[in-house]
């Protein structure tokens, strides 16, 4: 059972939660089996993963029971730049996945971002993002992240972007901006305006 849906649908939190927390060996064995994320992409021997985490499950509020001790045990999900930068290139460039599973990803990471669509999807992550700030020809592929209040100050109020951007007369760029704070994260113009800057500034030097 997820805890959120108990919180905020069933209001049960004082007696379910309880029945959730662990401690001990049980506890242990939880965090171990919860950090198997880490230690697969870890697996890839890539620098730039040594500093991430990737062991918590997306929640849509607070945490609770042992979802709870686990963010206390491992610290919420975090990435760098870097590393989501890296994970691109692995994507569309690199050797690391077999050719299959570097199309299918890029497959899911393909977005339009012309007016009409966009108009027809406001929630597809191209609206506030980089998709809004590219001229009409270029090609997109990307996954974007936002939080306002969650609950918990440290997962709260975030708007993120990462990119492939292809663009008629530039070599492919990878593109990655993460933002913190409760202005950036309802600001629409940030991320637009970054992707809009970094192509002039390429074509200007091109």
């Amino acid at each position: 059972m997820h805890h959120i849906e108990v919180v905020s649908d069933k209001h049960q939190c004082e007696t379910e939660v309880p029945l959730e927390c662990l401690d001990g060996r049980e506890l242990q064995d939880w965090v171990d089996r919860r950090s198997f994320a880490n230690r697969w992409i870890r697996s890839f021997d890539w620098p730039e993963m040594a500093p991430i985490n990737v062991a918590q499950k997306n929640m849509d509020d607070d945490r609770y029971g042992r979802e709870r001790q686990l963010v206390d045990a491992l610290g919420h999900n975090s990435l760098t730049t870097n590393a989501t930068a890296r994970l691109f290139h692995e994507i569309f460039a690199g050797d690391t996945f077999s050719r299959d599973s570097r199309l299918a990803m890029q497959d899911l990471l393909a977005r339009r971002h012309d007016a009409a669509w966009v108009a027809a999807n406001p929630n597809a992550q191209v609206t506030g993002y980089f998709g809004a700030g590219l001229p009409a020809a270029a090609k997109l592929w990307s996954k974007a992240g936002w939080t306002g209040w969650t609950g918990d100050a440290r997962a709260s109020y975030r708007r993120h972007d990462a990119a492939r951007i292809e663009v008629p007369g530039l070599a492919p760029m990878i593109l990655v901006m993460f933002t913190e704070g409760r202005r950036m994260s309802e600001s629409t113009d940030v991320l637009p305006n970054a992707a809009t800057t970094a192509i002039e500034m390429f074509l200007s030097v091109n």
